[in-house]
């Protein structure tokens, strides 16, 4: 449990943007989290935001393999670099992940054009801290969006 809670995302991350559904497609998913991006002062257009997402994901599925999904962008309409988090727990069958795996975790990074270095710091941490199995498990158990956050790093 020590290394989920290394995750230290509380910073960017608040329990109003993270959910735990039990099915959906990745348009479903998607749309879900842009929506709870949205709603914060974070981001200036939600048509924005919405169609940098799939712009992205027009270019390759974000989906990295190991139930995975990190859907990112960078764009001048974002005030913040922000994170949206959803456990998706019978998987997304439609999402395309790189090892044609069904994405259960899908980590939603939105920053501002001009942070560059934080974008890819921060897809850096993931990725590298998502590898470990007994963290992957850990947050693919969580009962409910509370759980899930406090595992995140959240309080």
């Amino acid at each position: 449990m020590e290394r989920v809670l290394n995750l230290k995302l509380a910073s960017i991350l608040a329990l109003p943007r993270v959910v735990v559904l039990e099915s959906a497609s990745k348009r479903e998913v998607l749309d879900i989290l842009i929506d709870k991006l949205a709603e914060t002062d974070f981001v200036k257009s939600k048509a924005d935001l919405q169609a940098g997402i799939y712009e992205r994901e027009e270019l390759m599925s974000t989906g990295i393999g190991l139930n995975l999904g990190i859907p990112h962008v960078r764009m001048k309409s974002i005030k913040d670099l922000v994170l949206a988090v959803a456990l998706v727990k019978n998987g997304v069958d439609d999402y395309e992940s790189l090892d044609s795996s069904k994405v259960k975790l899908i980590f939603m990074i939105v920053a501002r054009d001009d942070q560059h270095a934080a974008h890819l710091k921060l897809l850096s941490h993931l990725s590298n801290n998502l590898k470990a199995d007994e963290v992957r498990e850990t947050l693919l158990n969580a009962e409910n969006a509370a759980e899930l956050y406090a595992y995140l790093g959240g309080k």
